[in-house]
């Protein structure tokens, strides 16, 4: 684990890895069905809405970008990904997107079956919770991830200590 990346970026990379559960292409799928042509504000529509709004389907094209750059680093956070702060401004943006639409009442499907948007707008940002697993709450990824960066932090301290007083020792040794 890379001790000198910030502990939020890490929380942030294990929250994202854990919540977007689908595949470049399937997001692309989802975007560009019939069934989403209706949903998610255009470019123009968000910037009506106010400057810190994003065009979901936007959004959605980089995140598929960043999906396909990261694809080796899913799974695991020892090494997180070295990405723009733009890519981490989507990553963040798609985090709380999902997070919230989430928690917004209401079906993912209506009584014939047929997608609700609300479906269909987080599979344009990444999650199918069709084929989801539990969704991961904030508070204990942060302290998962924050005790294992927390002990490995401390075991690379240990490390350079060792190694400090082995050249120490050496040192001592050729010329003293």
């Amino acid at each position: 684990m890379d001790i000198k990346t910030p502990i939020r970026k890490i929380i942030l990379w294990a929250r994202f890895d854990r919540i977007i559960n689908m595949t470049p292409s399937e997001i692309r799928m989802t975007r560009e069905s019939d069934e989403a042509k209706n949903v998610s504000q255009t470019p123009a529509d968000a910037q009506k809405v106010g400057a810190n709004v994003k065009a979901g389907k936007e959004e959605s094209k980089k995140l598929e970008e960043i999906l396909k750059k990261v694809s080796k680093y899913r799974g695991q956070y020892k090494k997180v990904p070295n990405l723009s702060d733009s890519e981490w401004s989507t990553i963040s943006t798609a985090v709380r997107f999902i997070s919230r639409a989430r928690s917004n009442i209401g079906p993912l499907e209506d009584e014939h079956g047929k997608w609700t948007s609300k479906k269909i707008c987080l599979r344009i940002w990444g999650r199918n919770e069709t084929n989801a697993s539990s969704f991961p709450n904030k508070n204990s990824v942060k302290a998962e991830v924050s005790s294992k960066v927390h002990a490995e932090r401390e075991r690379q301290r240990e490390k350079e200590k060792k190694e400090s007083k082995k050249l120490n020792e050496d040192f001592f040794k050729k010329y003293l």
